[in-house]
């Protein structure tokens, strides 16, 4: 069975209730999981709106060990929370 790691630059998710990475890969053994590839996560760390690539992601990432499961769930909550802005600012411009 591929390890969380080798599964991780491409694994997405395109439900918007995403589980914890930490309960999705504890049944590989890998509590250290980052979805490089999830393209929430490339969207919530757009710099000057441009998004890294998933392998800039992952070096990126590499800081953050053993905590990267929760700075995913952050990142996720961070970019829920600017589409909701983005389209409650959206609703009340005049037209």
């Amino acid at each position: 069975m591929p390890s969380c790691s080798s599964l991780a630059p491409g694994w997405t998710m395109r439900s918007r209730a995403r589980p914890p990475i930490t309960l999705r890969c504890g049944a590989l053994r890998e509590a250290d999981a980052l979805p490089a590839g999830d393209i929430a996560l490339r969207r919530a760390l757009a710099t000057n709106g441009v998004r890294p690539t998933a392998a800039a992601l992952h070096d990126r990432a590499a800081a953050w060990r053993p905590w990267r499961p929760y700075a995913t769930m952050h990142l996720w909550t961070a970019d829920a929370a600017a589409i909701v802005q983005n389209r409650e600012s959206n609703r009340e411009a005049p037209p």
